[in-house]
């Protein structure tokens, strides 16, 4: 099943197989959850590890010393 490549309507992707085309759509996905601002929101969903920032040590969502961000409510 073909898809059109971001931003050109003419050029179209047809993936080999069915995880190639799940793949281009999740990364698909990604570029446009980063775009909005809700990836990280998706990353947790999915139980992902967020990207670590500075020298902070990745941390997956099971691990001891992950901190989930407290509600204002």
């Amino acid at each position: 099943m073909p898809f059109r490549q971001r931003s050109d309507a003419t050029t179209t992707l047809a993936p080999a197989t069915s995880a190639a085309l799940i793949a281009a759509i999740f990364q698909e996905r990604n570029i446009e959850f980063l775009g909005e601002g809700i990836r990280n929101m998706d990353l947790t969903r999915l139980l992902l590890p967020i990207a670590a920032k500075g020298s902070a040590p990745l941390k997956n969502p099971g691990d001891a010393g992950y901190i989930w961000p407290i509600s204002l409510n």
